[in-house]
């Protein structure tokens, strides 16, 4: 188990993962507990009711993906980081949604290291 040093800050830890959050370009950060047993059972029926189409990857050791410390032995929380990929259009984004007759694919979905991140036996 994990055992800090006395002198041992955790806000100035955080700021500091932050700020190098920032410096890397990220426009949000988190870091989050690892107790997911919530989720766990709401990803489970996610799973069950085939709402991950064909992202086959979403079922491929679902259990760890629950448990952040079966992916990493001694894991005490998950640090997040996203970062805007947007090109400066979300208004239009957002009308097409909202339209219900058109559809609006993510720009992720061309970008096919993206993929290959989350499916490598692609």
């Amino acid at each position: 188990m994990f055992v800090p040093p006395a002198h041992f800050d955790p806000h100035s830890l955080v700021q500091r993962i932050r700020e190098m959050a920032r410096a890397l370009g990220f426009q949000r950060f988190g870091i989050a507990d690892i107790d997911l047993e919530e989720d766990a059972a709401h990803l489970q029926e996610w799973l069950r009711h085939k709402r991950h189409g064909n992202m086959t990857w979403m079922e491929r050791n679902s259990d760890k993906r629950t448990s952040p410390p079966q992916l990493l032995p001694g894991t005490l929380r998950v640090i997040t980081v996203a970062m805007d990929y947007g090109n400066g259009k979300d208004r239009e984004a957002w009308d097409t949604l909202k339209d219900g007759t058109r559809a609006y694919v993510a720009r992720y979905f061309y970008v096919d290291k993206f993929a290959e991140a989350f499916d490598p036996e692609r």
